[in-house]
């Protein structure tokens, strides 16, 4: 693996961590 592929992949989990929270905290409320 390359360094941009490590970016890449750093990038789309933080993205999907943060949007699955997001979704979650507003379906709580």
């Amino acid at each position: 693996m390359t360094v941009e592929d490590r970016i890449l992949m750093a990038i789309t989990s933080l993205g999907v961590t943060s949007s699955a929270s997001g979704t979650s905290r507003r379906r709580n409320r």
